[in-house]
């Protein structure tokens, strides 16, 4: 079959069953471990055409773009990156596509990425591309600048100029110290034409593009630009250069001098200042904020006066906005938000207006799919289309288009196709008393099949571990040990992000204790509701996760039967170190979450206290993991070899941070079993 024909196939049509489970027999690994086959959905301006980013079958690490026309379901147009079997490393990896945006009908814009392991975000490479779809040519609008040291995003598309984009200058390395580090962004205005070969565009000088004009340069060094929808830029953040401190200015027009912003921000941990508010005058602000709220709450920053005014606050769970999450939801042509995520156990949207096409297309999807989550992903011009994705803790996502008039909604295409929602498990949120009296959240994911007692159980702690949270969703890794019979625990321990500030900040300087004592108490917790067999439970987590689950092993060896640490953090001195190497945010940063003395750090570190792990032990690291690098494992193995310990060891020399080829992830899942299975299952 070839390749268009499958597309074709797949934009037909497909129901969702979501029947009674048909029992707890076992779905195949290859089904949970899989690249999502459609992802990154865009409607057209006129609502015409659809882009998608799908996965080669043949070679299945690079993804292409297709160009549906949603009048008669034909492919209009298909574009893919040039193939390279050198997939993970950033100098020679697969470029994959990235920010895909309209800019008309007949040409979009896009980036392009290089992953550096599944457990973080993809790395930009810094290129900025056009498509002309109808003459099918790509070129390279803006490239990185020689010495590797910056590259380009889009920053603002212009609604009503499809010729031009603006984009900014970012350094990928700012190394040193900031106060000195003397670099500052950049705006460009580019045309999207791109009538420059890829070669000239390759060959700018500093200041200047084969494509486009520099705009102007930041007032302050390694900070953010934003533009508003005319494409000025009208908004800085970044240090100043005399004290190192967080600074915001604005200006009322391009020819207006710089201002200071007269606003207090809780901290450049926790302040995003997301985009422009209707009529320029205002941002729109993601903040703790200095007026009490304990919650990450949306206002509307007048940038005048630097008075805030409350848009959505709550006072149980902020807006469901992570590292890796963005809980704010927009009208047509990205105006205004119209809407926002909370998650306190399960997803929750609440409209900041009530009536209008939001609340129309939101609230017939809630009906209509009860117990899963609609989320709206794109627009037509006119509000006329939407693309609307359907997901939940058993369906990893189904896109439907979406006429607001008559309220149609018609099947596209499911991210993953060979999941059956039916033979999945649920996953329920749960709360519990931490020793200290805190109240703890988290989930627990129970198999299909077996009564819900006395089970064995898996303890899978969150990486992170700020800015990041567990959620309430479909999770290969959770669903894979249901359908192999454990329970899965889900700890949302003290230094999660999405339950405020407070909760949040506890976590700081206790890595090793409070921390770790939420994810023990939570397995208690468990254990006494009569969920876990006691003596069959296991500890398992990837990055912080796998620090955590070394480290809780450690303080409570007759609890744990066995733990897994995947690309972990074992020694907190030396991941301190290497924060200090990469630049002054990242230590200082750092710091703040571990703490100024050196000898805590020691007492809290894994590494150090290894004669007091008894049960099984599973370690996994990349080889090019630059985050949690291999000094950090082969530390820890060295200590386990001189305290005598045995352990299994799976090393990938050319993976980074979270294992990305899928017949790796395919081994480490197989081999997680085995484990699993020898220490706590029925091969125990």
């Amino acid at each position: 079959m070839s390749y268009k024909r499958l597309l074709r196939g797949a934009i037909a049509g497909i129901a969702l069953s979501f029947a009674a489970a048909a029992g707890a027999d076992e779905v195949p690994i290859s089904h949970f471990f899989t690249h999502n086959v459609y992802e990154q959905p865009e409607l057209s301006p006129s609502g015409r055409y659809l882009s998608v980013v799908t996965w080669d079958p043949k070679f299945p690490e690079r993804n292409w773009l297709v160009i549906y026309d949603l009048k008669d379901k034909s492919i209009r147009q298909t574009f893919a990156m040039t193939y390279t079997s050198s997939t993970y490393s950033f100098n020679g990896g697969q470029e994959l596509f990235w920010d895909v945006r309209w800019v008309s009908d007949d040409r979009i814009v896009f980036g392009s990425v290089k992953h550096a392991g599944a457990f973080g975000h993809p790395m930009l490479t810094g290129k900025i591309y056009s498509l002309d779809i109808e003459k099918k040519q790509r070129r390279l609008l803006q490239g990185p600048w020689t010495g590797n040291m910056k590259g380009f995003e889009i920053l603002r598309v212009l609604p009503d100029d499809p010729e031009h984009v603006v984009t900014v200058s970012h350094s990928w390395w700012a190394r040193g110290n900031i106060a000195t580090a003397n670099w500052a962004p950049s705006a460009f205005l580019i045309n999207t034409e791109g009538s420059t070969s890829y070669e000239a565009a390759t060959r700018w000088g500093r200041g200047t593009t084969a494509n486009g004009h520099r705009i102007m340069t930041s007032p302050l060094q390694n900070g953010s630009l934003k533009a508003d929808r005319d494409g000025n830029i009208r908004f800085a953040m970044g240090f100043d250069e005399g004290t190192g401190e967080d600074v915001a200015v604005f200006r009322t027009s391009v020819d207006s001098p710089w201002k200071p912003v007269p606003a207090t921000f809780s901290s450049l941990l926790a302040s995003e200042v997301v985009d422009f508010a209707p009529g320029g005058q205002g941002m729109y602000l993601l903040d703790y904020g200095s007026d009490g709220a304990q919650t990450l709450s949306l206002y509307r920053l007048d940038l005048s006066t630097g008075k805030r005014t409350v848009l959505y606050s709550n006072p149980k769970v902020g807006i469901d906005s992570t590292l890796f999450h963005d809980g704010l939801i927009w009208g047509p042509e990205h105006k205004r938000i119209v809407a926002v995520e909370t998650m306190y156990g399960v997803p929750k949207l609440s409209l900041l207006k009530a009536d209008g096409p939001v609340a129309k297309v939101l609230t017939a999807f809630s009906g209509s799919f009860p117990g899963q989550y609609p989320k709206i992903l794109s627009w037509s011009k006119d509000g006329s289309r939407a693309v609307v994705d359907v997901s939940s803790d058993r369906n990893p996502g189904q896109y439907y288009l979406v006429d607001v008039q008559t309220m149609h909604a018609e099947p596209l295409f499911q991210r993953q196709p060979d999941i059956d929602p039916a033979r999945m498990a649920s996953m329920r949120p749960i709360e519990f008393k931490a020793r200290d009296g805190a109240l703890i959240h988290g989930y627990l994911t129970l198999p299909n099949g077996k009564a819900p007692e006395d089970l064995p159980m898996i303890v899978f702690v969150h990486g992170g571990p700020h800015g990041i949270r567990d959620r309430w969703g479909f999770d290969p890794t959770v669903q894979l040990l249901a359908n192999r019979g454990y329970a899965v625990l889900q700890i949302n321990y003290r230094g999660s992000m999405g339950y405020g500030w407070t909760y949040m900040s506890a976590g700081f300087n206790h890595w090793g204790t409070t921390m770790q004592y939420d994810v023990i108490d939570g397995t208690r917790w468990a254990i006494d509701q009569g969920y876990a067999d006691a003596e069959r439970v296991c500890i398992f987590g990837a990055s912080y996760g796998a620090y955590a689950a070394i480290r809780s092993a450690e303080i409570e060896p007759d609890l744990y039967q066995c733990t897994v640490g995947y690309d972990g953090v074992y020694d907190l001195n030396m991941m301190l170190e290497n924060l200090d190497d990469a630049n002054a945010s990242a230590f200082r940063y750092g710091r703040d979450v571990l703490g100024v003395d050196h000898a805590d750090r020691a007492d809290q570190s894994p590494v150090n206290h290894v004669e007091r792990l008894t049960g099984g032990i599973f370690l996994i690291q990349g080889g090019a993991d630059h985050v949690t690098p291999t000094e950090q494992v082969n530390k820890l193995k060295k200590r386990l070899d001189d305290a005598g310990k045995k352990y299994e060891y799976l090393y990938k020399a050319h993976e980074g941070h979270g294992f990305l080829k899928v017949s790796n992830q395919r081994e480490v899942a197989t081999k997680l079993l085995v484990f699993f299975d020898q220490w706590i299952g029925a091969g125990r």
